[in-house]
């Protein structure tokens, strides 16, 4: 009989079959090639500190086991870059914490790593 974890797991793995994109992660010098990322529905946030800031804000799906770099399972770091072309137009995402966040956390029966990025270009 399965649990409901493994149903999860399951779940998500169909979703990123179906409807993942690919992305590529960067640390530093090393770079993966993610090709079944789930893009999460992005948007806006204003800040008002000194001055108004105004961001995109996207979250994203990466399976625990594609995130691999230099030869080990890696978890997203802050400043990690994710790089996504759509329709001939590349965007920049940088990981950054949320609202107090953390940069990422455990989804999908711990089977997926749903990080929180901030568009840059």
């Amino acid at each position: 009989m399965s649990t409901f974890r493994d149903n999860i797991r399951t779940q998500t793995a169909k979703i990123r079959d179906t409807a993942g994109v690919l992305i590529v992660y960067s640390r530093d010098t090393e770079s993966v090639v993610i090709p079944r990322a789930i893009k999460f529905p992005g948007r806006r946030q204003s800040t008002m500190d000194v001055v108004a800031i105004d961001s995109a804000i996207q979250n994203w799906g990466i399976a625990v086991d594609d995130l691999v770099l230099s030869g080990s399972l890696a978890t997203p770091a802050r400043g990690d870059v994710i790089t996504f072309t759509e329709e001939g137009v590349t965007t920049t995402y940088e990981v950054l914490p949320q609202d107090g966040d953390s940069v990422s956390h455990l989804t999908a029966g711990d089977s997926q790593h749903y990080i929180h990025t901030k568009q840059l270009t």
